[in-house]
């Protein structure tokens, strides 16, 4: 559990060892968004079910943080990294990959997922969900987002740091960080689609081995937060995906944008904490504080919470394909549970073993989605319409409807 200097990251618990690559994507179609003859270029790395590693070195946890922090400076980084960052700096945190390795070879073919970090962070900091995943036998294209992400570190040695000057701008103007967001969310799920669209015509030697033994035909996206309406939007609009999740984001109780334009075809996940819950039968009261803060009566409060839920609940049940809803209100779980940081900066043994309780049932409840879904495995835990030990509920739209 616990690493040198403080706790490890959960191991991978599937049967195969964990590889990662990175790939530096250029999208000749598209501007950059900061200059109008830069064109958009993506860092890719790709977490993959690897055959033995004997020999092989461990991906570094962020590669290059030295550079990204001669780049964007020591507070940028403290402010990601936060109560882990000595930890990370130091390169005490193992990724659980390794570098390069050979993939693995099975009778089935590989399904293959995109994924988008949260605002501001990078997905190399989800390596515990993301390395649980190739090593049960997924291929994992994880995005970093230029300009979205705290810092993207090419593979030349640039540095793109975050957008700052323009999300200050943005959120100094009326509902303005609800704007930039969404130019956002349609700019990530632009990325998405050709980053899938590029891995069909890549040539690298290293990409074609993994492309051989993965399904293109078994696509799904995901993301969390910002990222997770990336995801939805993608699949929106790309019938390449067959499945679908977003953890933890809505605006105003919708877990994609534009709802006007109708929901994803795709069978839909939408994992939830209180962060995007309103009103559930383990919703709290809200305090006097916050109520005052609103400038509601707790009655006004309630029925704008019911009416949010009633929004979510709606758009859900408008997915054709079925949609899932994983509540997650239990100890301690909050937006930002599905990270390796909360973890890997935690202040004490019983704070460790929390994150790594929430960690572990956020790893099992997006297996079991994306096994049911990309290879049609029959799975109880999706099955549950109560709330279970860990305060994880599952509700399903169309209610009894098989898989």
């Amino acid at each position: 559990m616990r690493g040198l200097a403080g706790p490890a990251l959960p191991a991978p618990s599937g049967p195969y060892a964990v590889g990662r690559l990175s790939l530096d994507l250029v999208d000749s179609a598209r501007v950059d968004g900061t200059s109008p003859t830069q064109r958009r270029q993506l860092m890719v790395y790709v977490w993959y079910p690897a055959a033995a590693t004997g020999g092989r070195a461990e991906a570094p946890y962020v590669p290059g943080f030295a550079r990204l922090q001669q780049v964007i400076g020591d507070s940028a980084m403290h402010g990601e990294f936060r109560a882990a960052f000595d930890r990370v700096a130091s390169g005490q945190v193992s990724s659980g990959a390794f570098s390069g390795a050979p993939p693995a070879k099975s009778t089935e073919r590989f399904p293959i997922l995109l994924f988008s970090h949260g605002f501001g962070e990078s997905s190399l900091t989800y390596a515990a969900i993301l390395g649980d995943l190739a090593s049960h036998g997924y291929v994992i294209v994880a995005i970093e987002h230029p300009h979205d992400a705290y810092a993207v570190l090419h593979s030349d040695g640039h540095v793109t740091p975050f957008a700052q000057a323009a999300w200050d701008a943005a959120v100094a103007r009326p509902r303005g960080a609800v704007t930039y967001q969404v130019a956002q969310v349609t700019r990530r799920a632009e990325d998405i689609r050709f980053v899938l669209q590029r891995l069909e015509r890549d040539t690298s030697i290293a990409v074609r081995a993994i492309l051989q033994v993965a399904n293109p035909n078994r696509v799904g996206a995901f993301g969390h937060s910002l990222g997770g309406m990336a995801a939805a939007e993608a699949c929106r609009t790309d019938a390449r995906f067959i499945a679908c999740m977003n953890i933890d984001a809505d605006i105003r109780g919708v877990p994609w944008i534009e709802a006007s334009r109708g929901a994803p075809r795709q069978t839909f996940a939408f994992l939830a904490t209180p962060h995007s819950l309103y009103m559930t039968p383990r919703t709290r009261a809200p305090s006097a504080a916050t109520l005052a803060q609103e400038g509601l009566t707790a009655t006004q409060h309630d029925s704008l919470m019911h009416a949010l839920q009633r929004s979510q609940d709606d758009a859900l049940a408008s997915v054709g394909s079925g949609a899932y809803r994983v509540d997650f209100e239990g100890s301690g779980f909050d937006h930002r549970s599905f990270l390796d940081l909360p973890l890997l900066g935690a202040a004490s043994e019983s704070a460790a073993r929390q994150h790594a309780a929430n960690l572990g049932l956020a790893r099992r409840y997006i297996l079991a989605f994306f096994e049911a879904t990309l290879r049609r495995r029959s799975t109880t835990r999706l099955e549950a319409s109560a709330t279970d030990s860990a305060g994880v509920r599952v509700e399903r739209w169309p209610p009894h409807s098989p898989r």
